[in-house]
């Protein structure tokens, strides 16, 4: 399902990449999917995208994209 998602991020079909990547973090809720659905969202919806990339690391705390991901948005 991530992988998927994470096609479907790279055709630019946002709005089903996203639903799939939501599901796939809906079914592996202790994943790395997290990951995934933020790089989904990064663009788009700042509340989402900082929820996510936190729960990312509070899973996975050696997740260099979340932590890259979050120091670049609270840089701004």
């Amino acid at each position: 399902m991530n992988r998927l998602g994470l096609r479907l991020l790279r055709t630019k079909k946002l709005k089903e990449a996203i639903r799939t990547l939501e599901l796939n973090v809906a079914a592996f809720p202790k994943s790395d999917a997290w990951d995934s659905l933020g790089m989904g969202v990064h663009g788009r919806w700042q509340r989402t995208r900082d929820r996510v990339h936190r729960k990312s690391l509070e899973l996975n705390p050696n997740n260099p994209n979340a932590a890259e991901s979050l120091k670049k948005l609270e840089a701004k």
